[in-house]
């Protein structure tokens, strides 16, 4: 299993990202994901060798088990916690990133906006908290 390095060096720009597992059964219709936290390298000034250190990161937690243990702790807790505890671990959890990254699936029929179809939707969250 590989690790992650962990530097002084580290950017205040943190995303959580989902990362996507195998499934149990061929035939499941739901995914199996773990969020994993990842540096967006804010602090190297050029864009293509920032994008590749957040690649290569990438990777590395590909590699590793990291995404699979945080899908079993977030199953864990959702087992044996209250609703409150619940949210206020996922608070936590999105509260502690820059931005947070999803693949959840758009409406599947086109949208309109004051009548005018809608090309593209991004939903930005503002987080104001300092990380």
């Amino acid at each position: 299993m590989c690790k992650r390095q962990r530097t002084a060096n580290r950017s205040k720009l943190r995303a959580l990202v989902p990362v996507v597992l195998p499934r149990k059964k061929l035939d499941m219709l739901r995914n199996r994901f773990g969020f994993v936290s990842v540096d967006l390298h804010s602090q190297v000034d050029d864009a293509k060798s920032r994008l590749l250190d957040v690649h290569n990161e990438m990777e590395v937690i590909k590699a590793s088990g990291e995404a699979l243990l945080t899908l079993a702790f977030h199953s864990i807790g959702e087992a044996l916690t209250s609703l409150s505890m619940k949210r206020r671990i996922i608070s936590n959890q999105f509260a502690s990133h820059s931005v947070v990254f999803s693949n959840v699936q758009g409406p599947l029929s086109r949208v309109k906006l004051c009548g005018i179809p809608v090309e593209h939707i991004s939903i930005p969250f503002s987080n104001v908290r300092l990380q």
